[in-house]
């Protein structure tokens, strides 16, 4: 006997799977052991899981590729990047996995140490802020440029002791907005104005501080000393993991309901297609299971965080350098503005034939109802802020997260009160519906919460 087929026999009594070849069975017929919803990071690993422990799975994928928020546009003469980057050195699943399916991680170019920083017309090189005249800071804040305003109370004031104390009872009192802890440390109204511009979330005054202590706490507790990014594009990493899988993924399969039955779960696709299986695995944000029909027994806390847990707004304009302006007009490449356009930075090597500047903006600004107004915005914006752009450079592509039908989103925030009220059961299974995704993996974050979210599904699937 193959060790497959032994583990499949000795699993089946443990997942209480339906097979055979009874009248019952043969009525019942399934298309697979354990369905899987959504072909990003936790559904891939999901399905590397259930493969090592010889389950039948299926993985139906709303897109046209898999991925899901690693996601590497390839259309131009480099790679760049429009969602996940950064594995920390201390991913243990991610590494484990990147090397299972030989994929080489590497050190990234050195973050940029100068940026020039736009406010209130003036351009003032980071180095300089603390001493320059149009800082607006307190004394205490002075030396603090704006993109360090946001995390810098908390380095002084950190209640956590661990990765996972965010969520845990005792903090209650700290799932408010985080604009309140900002004023209980001092911070004036324009202090929280330049640390809400650079913050990666709708803003200060919906955001829960529990949820930055949560990104903070990972950042200093998590266990990773250095970054590494995948050699070649962020998704190669999604694409070896779905080229190592028996069965392969079905694509632009959009799913319009979930039916959970007493003896099997039924998907139905936009499409026309259905299947049915004995489990399921979903992994689908909620920012887009909203709006999938559920007949499912998930409990009304679990319903209420499915239609109303939000996802960061993120717009990204990609634009094509004609000529290297930094190198004559002698400010830093990277740009933090207090303009509509947020963020600017190198999106590949600056010192490459081909130069691409990526613009990134969070949060209410970052809405776009129409691509051609905010090319236009970008690149006037870029002009007026920065006159050494004019001519030299070009908007080539637009994208943006909230209107990607696929997420709807770039990932799930929580607002003052959510924590409290939607952590403790927003993972919880069902009979036959399992949930996973890296909104739902409350220790970790990034790309190694996604592995930890099919880990700990997959581990609810056998219990």
């Amino acid at each position: 006997m193959i060790r497959r087929s032994f583990l499949k026999q000795s699993t089946f009594a443990a997942l209480g799977l339906t097979f055979g070849h009874t009248a019952c069975a043969f009525q019942h017929k399934k298309d697979t052991e354990v369905l899987i919803l959504g072909a990003g990071l936790a559904g891939l690993y999901t399905a590397m899981l259930l493969q090592e422990k010889g389950i039948s799975y299926k993985i139906l994928e709303g897109s046209n590729r898999v991925g899901g928020r690693l996601f590497t546009k390839r259309n131009l003469k480099s790679p760049i990047e429009l969602g996940g980057v950064e594995i920390g050195d201390g991913y243990k699943r991610v590494l484990e996995v990147a090397k299972q399916v030989n994929i080489e991680l590497i050190k990234p170019k050195p973050y940029p140490k100068s940026w020039m920083i736009h406010y209130k017309g003036e351009n003032i090189v980071s180095d300089d802020w603390a001493t320059s005249l149009m800082n607006p800071l307190s004394q205490d804040l002075k030396k603090l440029t704006p993109y360090r305003l946001e995390s810098a109370a908390l380095r002084e004031k950190m209640p956590l002791q661990n990765t996972s104390d965010w969520y845990q009872k005792g903090y209650e009192k700290l799932d408010k907005p985080y604009r309140h802890f900002l004023e209980e440390a001092t911070y004036d109204e324009e202090a929280i104005r330049l640390a809400n511009l650079a913050a990666n979330h709708n803003g200060l005054d919906k955001i829960s501080t529990l949820h930055v202590m949560r990104s903070m706490a990972y950042r200093m507790m998590g266990g990773s000393k250095a970054v590494l990014n995948v050699a070649g594009g962020s998704d190669t990493l999604p694409n070896a993991m779905a080229k190592s899988l028996d069965s392969t993924v079905e694509l632009n399969k959009q799913v319009e309901k979930i039916i959970e039955e007493k003896n099997r779960i039924q998907v139905q696709c936009q499409d026309g297609t259905s299947y049915t299986a004995d489990k399921l695995i979903c992994t689908i944000p909620f920012s887009v299971l909203k709006d999938v029909e559920l007949a499912i027994g998930f409990t009304e806390i679990q319903k209420q965080a499915i239609q109303q847990l939000p996802y960061t707004n993120i717009a990204i304009a990609i634009v094509a350098v004609k000529n290297k302006f930094w190198k004559t007009d002698g400010l830093p490449l990277s740009m933090w503005t207090d303009s509509p356009i947020e963020r600017v930075f190198a999106a590949n090597d600056k010192e490459a034939e081909q130069v691409y500047l990526k613009v990134f903006i969070n949060g209410k600004g970052a809405r776009i109802a129409n691509e051609d107004s905010f090319k236009n915005r970008v690149e006037k914006t870029l002009h007026q802020i920065r006159p050494s752009t004019q001519n030299n450079i070009e908007v080539i592509d637009t994208f943006s997260w909230s209107n990607y039908k696929y997420n709807k989103g770039a990932y799930a925030e929580f607002h003052a009160g959510q924590v409290t009220k939607f952590v403790p059961e927003m993972a919880r299974p069902t009979k036959r519906v399992f949930l996973a995704g890296e909104h739902l993996s409350f220790a970790e974050k990034g790309m190694e919460g996604a592995l930890a979210s099919a880990n700990n599904a997959v581990n609810q699937l056998f219990n």
